[in-house]
């Protein structure tokens, strides 16, 4: 079994520990392999003391409700940066000057006009979050460009800054975004597969949450451990993570029932909430 690139685990390590928020991404058509993973790495950056997001375009399936860690999936990346978009030209806006009130502490930007110009309601005010500015992604089996930009609203080139991304896809379905870390699956390597692989050469601490999802995945590429493919290495692989307290699934019909996959996505809150008649009245400066 070999992989077309392999993994530094040091410039891996050096890239996680420079960075203080993380984003994991799993993509639209993404297997449970690679949301086994994906869930996993979740949980390893967590238990590394990061702040750490979890988000995919794709709704949860019951097949995935037995994983760790797919509760904390979003749909949605979350907003951090306010974003006012002025609905006049630029040429009709004199200037923009910001007034701190230190009484109340409170921050008011004033948007002046040029003469003549008309007011506008705030109806006509585009308010937004834009997403938070990360330090590293993790994007996993993400195939397109436009399954990343439907998560939310983002500056320009802010999938695109290859220095702060981790593309992992499969031989068949590259990422198109460029990456300084970028691996790249061979026909026969599976995402659970190669990650474990990964942490018991690289001698890494997984805790059980960890390993249960690796161990999961693992018995679900195989078949139960019966594929043809099914070799020592795979053998090897769910013992050791049976070592660091991995436990085999058990199916619980009732899980199964009762899963709705509203429930497992997080709830964002709404954030801005204008009144409709609301007027904003030019300023004298």
């Amino acid at each position: 079994m070999k992989d077309k690139m392999s993994l530094d685990a040091e410039k891996l390590q050096q890239k996680i520990n420079s960075a203080e928020q993380i984003l994991v991404v799993y993509g639209q058509q993404a297997d449970f392999s690679a949301v086994a993973v994906a869930t996993t790495i979740y949980l390893w950056l967590r238990a590394q003391g990061k702040k750490v997001s979890l988000v995919s375009p794709a709704l949860p399936v019951v097949e995935y409700s037995h994983l760790v860690g797919i509760n904390k999936v979003k749909n949605q990346l979350s907003g951090e940066n306010l974003v006012i978009t002025l609905p006049f030209p630029a040429q009709t806006i004199e200037r923009v000057v910001s007034d701190l009130n230190q009484q109340n502490d409170e921050l008011s930007l004033i948007i002046k006009p040029k003469r003549g110009q008309e007011s506008a309601h705030i109806s006509q005010l585009p308010v937004a979050y834009q997403a938070t500015d990360y330090d590293l992604f993790f994007l996993i089996d993400v195939r397109s460009a436009a399954e990343l930009n439907s998560l939310g609203s983002v500056a320009a080139n802010y999938w695109s800054r290859s220095e702060r991304n981790f593309t992992w896809s499969d031989y068949a379905n590259p990422c198109p975004l460029p990456a300084d870390i970028a691996i790249s699956l061979s026909k026969d390597l599976t995402y659970a597969t190669f990650w474990s692989s990964f942490c018991k050469q690289a001698e890494l601490e997984l805790d059980a949450d960890q390993a249960s999802n690796l161990l999961m995945a693992l018995e679900h590429d195989s078949d139960h451990f019966t594929a043809e493919k099914t070799n020592a290495e795979t053998f090897e692989l769910a013992a050791w993570l049976m070592r660091h307290g991995g436990q085999r699934f058990v199916e619980d019909k009732k899980v199964a029932q009762d899963f709705r996959p509203e429930n497992h996505l997080p709830k964002i809150p709404k954030l801005i909430d204008f009144k409709q008649n609301a007027t904003i009245v030019p300023t004298t400066l």
